[in-house]
């Protein structure tokens, strides 16, 4: 009878364990408890040679919140605005994934990618925040194609690139969002042409910027004002020139995410 007992026990606990992952050693999504709302839990970000116009406009590509938001950029152009696609997933998913990969251990600057022999690639950051705090990696030329000496190092980049792939297809079914808000950076202009600013008078919403070699103002708008911005930007093909009063300036333009102040940064 002793015997029988103890095996039930283990038997039961054995199954306890079982329904705690989906089979695959990882814990399934409704076994983890969701993060907080508001947090960005995960992000990937793509870099590459940019000018000093398209760094101030540049966004995000991926950000994913505790609650399930997963905003993803699109990228409309060189030298226009980028804009925001929203999806919504399920919290529990979130969380589930951001345990997946702070335990992979790949998302670690200790971590070994090496530094392939490519020249003018771009690199990818990401970051997790969970249980375990912050962390994030950014690793040089992370292409399928590019290979390095270091056979950990490959197999590092491998399971790295299996991990973006599993984050960004959170995005899945992601459609156009409206702009709540957007930042508004100014510098002055080396060009004579532009169209018609469409926001508000510059003085209304813009601070000056003393202590930086290119900027001379930064703004944030909202609503209305910031969709106008934001849709005019897209469309603007003069490196984000515009005409101010009759006057070029360079207005650079880039929507704000939930947890972005804008020009706080700068």
């Amino acid at each position: 009878m002793k015997w029988l007992l103890a095996a039930l026990a283990m038997t039961i606990t054995l199954t306890a364990c079982a329904s705690s992952e989906n089979g695959t050693g990882e814990p399934a999504s409704g076994s983890v408890e969701p993060l907080p709302a508001g947090q960005v839990v995960l992000s990937i970000d793509y870099g590459g040679f940019v000018d000093q116009a398209e760094y101030h406009a540049d966004v995000t590509d991926l950000v994913v919140y505790g609650d399930g938001r997963v905003f993803q950029a699109t990228q409309n152009g060189p030298h226009r605005a980028a804009t925001y696609l929203l999806a919504r997933v399920d919290a529990s998913r979130v969380a589930a994934l951001v345990v997946k990969v702070e335990g992979s251990g790949l998302v670690d600057e200790g971590t070994p990618y090496g530094y392939p022999d490519v020249m003018d690639a771009g690199s990818v950051l990401i970051t997790v925040h969970g249980a375990q705090g912050p962390s994030s990696v950014d690793v040089y030329a992370l292409y399928p194609s590019v290979r390095v000496p270091s056979a950990e190092q490959q197999r590092n980049r491998e399971e790295l690139l299996d991990l973006v792939d599993e984050i960004e297809q959170l995005a899945d079914g992601a459609a156009p969002t409206p702009v709540d808000a957007a930042q508004v950076v100014q510098a002055e202009s080396w060009n004579s042409s532009g169209p018609a600013w469409p926001g508000p008078p510059l003085a209304e919403f813009v601070q000056p910027v003393t202590d930086d070699e290119w900027i001379t103002g930064c703004g944030v708008l909202a609503g209305d004002q910031a969709q106008a911005a934001v849709d005019a930007a897209v469309q603007n093909e003069q490196f984000f020139h515009w005409l101010v009063d009759g006057q070029a300036t360079v207005l650079a333009v880039r929507p704000l995410l939930p947890h972005e102040e804008g020009c706080a940064d700068l």
